[in-house]
């Protein structure tokens, strides 16, 4: 593996983003430690306005072809990409484990095997947009299903390969590219999941030597993103505007002083 690397659980884990089909280090770092022991477990590219702006640039210089494809197209890369990440079970469970303190039981028998099936479900899914008709008595209004673009992925640190996947799936599945921001406290299976995906052999031939799948650590909000879709994770995503405003993503929120969400799913979605 190039770049800078650290072994986790005895599982060898890069660093550096993952930006255009290959690894990017930044001179800015973050350190990432166990919740299991404290333990420090590496020092982390972090993401700032430059790497933000590179890694949205190669998404969608990426798009075209990838969209061309077709979801019959993109289905054996999807595919693959599933199987891969089938294949080193046994490491992103320990990693996630060491990385975010989650038990590893769990990981091997319900985390792993669902971030897989996260990327199967949405690529056959997509199989079935093929568009539609919907009749009425003065028109028939006719239903087409196109990619949007490029979608920016924002997870966090409770389940990050699994809520990782959940976004992924569906996004490249629907023929997008997709820039992932994935959670400091605990960012080393998203890594992984990079490789995995290049070995899928996702950012090749079709896809012009891009990535389709890119990774900037702790983004933070520096991207001029422009017109892109983001997908915020957690269990109500809130969003403050420059007027210090709060925009709910979820069911609720109350501001008065203090702040009181209810609980809802993990993927929030929001499309700017």
């Amino acid at each position: 593996m190039s770049g800078n690397s650290v072994n986790v659980a005895g599982v060898e884990v890069s660093t550096d983003h993952w930006i255009g089909g290959r690894r990017v280090a930044s001179k800015e770092k973050f350190a990432d430690f166990s919740p299991v022991d404290g333990s420090h477990l590496a020092d982390v590219s972090a993401g700032g306005k430059a790497e933000a702006d590179a890694a949205v640039e190669a998404a969608r210089k990426a798009f075209p072809a990838w969209a061309a494809l077709g979801p019959k197209g993109r289905l054996p890369y999807l595919r693959k990409f599933a199987e891969g990440i089938k294949a080193r079970m046994n490491d992103l469970a320990a990693v996630e484990t060491m990385d975010n303190g989650s038990l590893l039981m769990g990981n091997v028998h319900r985390v792993v095997p669902r971030a897989a099936q996260n990327i199967e479900f949405f690529a056959d899914w997509a199989l079935t947009l093929d568009g539609h008709s919907i009749d009425s008595p003065e028109v028939v209004n006719h239903v087409k299903y196109d990619p949007a673009g490029v979608a920016v992925l924002i997870t966090p640190w409770n389940a990050p390969l699994m809520l990782t996947t959940w976004k992924v799936g569906p996004a490249l599945a629907a023929g997008n590219t997709v820039v992932v921001k994935p959670p400091e406290w605990a960012p080393l299976t998203c890594s992984l999941m990079a490789d995995i995906a290049h070995e899928a052999g996702l950012p090749e031939g079709a896809l012009s030597d891009r990535s389709t799948l890119i990774m900037v650590y702790a983004l933070c909000g520096f991207a001029n993103f422009g017109s892109v879709g983001i997908l915020i994770g957690g269990l109500t995503a809130l969003v403050p505007s420059r007027r210090h405003d709060i925009v709910t993503l979820g069911t609720r929120a109350i501001v008065s002083g203090t702040l009181a969400t209810s609980m809802t799913g993990a993927v929030i979605g929001l499309i700017i």
